[in-house]
């Protein structure tokens, strides 16, 4: 699946900063509340805004405004809107309800620049086609496999090669490192890629998660010790991630607030081992975390030391099963130094 080009609030501070032109984050979301209300609800302002000095008016009362127009009930109003929100343009809270920053789509952050002066616009825009061309990197199709030799002796070789493997595999080989699951989807597909049929052994019992999955998924393969609650407290204390709020239909029964619903999203640097992946049944208001299979190693040694200093602070003791042993331990502990 290819993620959109997005740029942040906070990235476009940065490239005014980088050029001497002084915007602070709290401005540049001004201007993209006010390009999102005059984009989605022109008709709505004029009845909000006076006569005299509308534009102005605008400005000074943007955040009191937006949070009145793009509330759940407005936008639900609006099907197109619905749509966009979470796919094209999203915000973030922090833990009081504020809103903490702004994701834009190529679309929009161009249409927001394009207010700006000409310095500031520029460096902005070449900052987009920056990101457009990481995206791209990131985006490549993974190398064409190598041919198998021409030769009938040296194609006969080959298969019984990979067949000494699949059968290494079924036997349930310890050297590969893998689970009963993946002992069972590997076979798979390593026999669908050689054309081997597969009717005669068990049905997969989960296909999906090829490239990517979640930190369930792959916590569970390294022996479901470390609860996900934790893993990503690491990941956020590291700045791999960060929370994203939102305001819910629900209000508290006891002081009649609304009700903040939370999740986590990739910071720049997390996009490196993970992405978001909108929920649609939330209107894409909400986002599930999926890390990529290749650099899920690499993730977890980054936040050893981090993992250790819990452990030994004595605020997290790893919980095995009595039929574990400290070898056991030491194998799911080396996964996180695991080069």
């Amino acid at each position: 699946m290819t993620k959109p080009l997005m740029m942040t609030s906070a990235q476009i501070v940065e490239v005014a900063e980088s050029i001497g032109v002084s915007k602070s984050h709290q401005h540049v979301m001004r201007d993209i509340k006010v390009t999102l209300m005059d984009l989605y609800f022109e008709q709505e302002l004029k009845g909000i805004l006076p006569e005299k000095c509308p534009g102005r008016y605008k400005s000074a009362n943007a955040d009191r405004i937006f949070e009145e127009l793009f509330s759940e009930q407005n936008v639900k109003a609006k099907p197109t809107l619905v749509q966009l929100i979470g796919s094209a343009f999203s915000w973030s809270r922090d833990t009081q309800g504020r809103l903490a920053g702004f994701m834009l789509d190529k679309h929009h952050a161009e249409t927001l620049v394009y207010g700006y002066s000409t310095k500031l616009r520029h460096a902005c825009i070449a900052r987009l086609h920056e990101l457009e061309k990481e995206l791209a990197a990131r985006s490549l199709p993974a190398p064409a496999p190598t041919p198998e030799p021409k030769s009938i002796e040296d194609k006969t070789v080959a298969r019984v090669s990979k067949a000494i493997i699949v059968l290494d595999m079924l036997a349930g080989s310890k050297s590969y490192g893998l689970t009963q699951e993946e002992h069972r989807n590997g076979i798979h597909k390593l026999l669908r890629a050689n054309d081997v049929p597969t009717d005669m052994l068990p049905a997969p019992t989960n296909d999906t998660y090829v490239g990517e999955g979640t930190a369930t998924h792959y916590l569970k393969l390294r022996g479901s010790c470390l609860p996900v609650t934790k893993f990503f407290k690491l990941l956020h204390e590291e700045g791999l991630i960060t929370r994203h709020s939102r305001p819910s239909s629900k209000t508290r029964k006891t002081d009649g607030a609304t009700v903040m619903k939370r999740c986590w999203r990739p910071t720049t640097e997390g996009m490196r081992f993970c992405y978001e992946e909108p929920n649609p049944k939330s209107y894409n208001r909400d986002f599930t975390m999926l890390f990529y299979a290749s650099r899920f190693n690499a993730l977890m040694k980054l936040i050893a030391p981090r993992y250790e200093a819990l452990i030994a602070s004595g605020k997290y003791v790893p919980e095995w099963s009595k039929s574990e042993n400290e070898k056991h331990a030491k194998e799911y502990r080396d996964h996180f130094t695991a080069d």
